[in-house]
């Protein structure tokens, strides 16, 4: 009995100890060209800044996960509360959309409007989706996670780790 409590601890010692180091040394910093923004994302996903996909950054995942940072010019036509009224009612178009979540939050210094939501998109995928948007500069800076349904549980930590290390200059 005592050799298997040792094996144990011991087990349990080293999962601790993995689990912390992944998380510290797993993430890498990106920073735009010009400085105004950055973020910091696994080192097993990949990142596309060419606009290619319409987003601004496209980090996506091995699996069907991805974020994406959008930046829209709004000059002073919005504040938060109409831009986010103007998100929800976008979402509530959506055939059979359901919006969970829909709150004010501060992150790094900016007021952020949180949106969680599910869609099924074509009829075809259910997906789930955490949204962030900061209005800041005259600019609308909306970052979205896009994960399929069945595995949004599983990644939705990692999701809002990534979308809270988002920094605007």
């Amino acid at each position: 009995m005592k050799t298997l409590t040792k094996y144990f601890i011991v087990s349990l010692i080293i999962l601790i100890s993995c689990k912390g180091n992944s998380e510290k040394s797993g993430l890498i910093d990106y920073k735009s060209e010009d400085g105004s923004i950055s973020l910091k994302y696994p080192e097993n996903w990949s990142i596309d800044v060419s606009k290619s996909s319409g987003a601004n950054i496209y980090l996506f995942s091995g699996n069907t996960e991805n974020i994406n940072l959008i930046i829209q010019d709004i000059g002073n036509d919005y504040n938060l509360d109409s831009y986010t009224q103007l998100s929800e009612n976008q979402i509530r178009s959506i055939e059979g959309a359901k919006l969970y979540q829909s709150e004010r939050i501060q992150i790094n210094g900016n007021e952020v409007h949180f949106l969680e939501y599910q869609a099924d998109i074509r009829k075809r995928r259910e997906l789930r989706f955490m949204q962030y948007c900061i209005l800041k500069h005259q600019k609308a800076y909306v970052i979205t996670y896009t994960c399929e349904l069945d595995r949004f549980e599983k990644t939705k930590h990692l999701a809002l780790k990534i979308m809270q290390s988002f920094k605007i200059q």
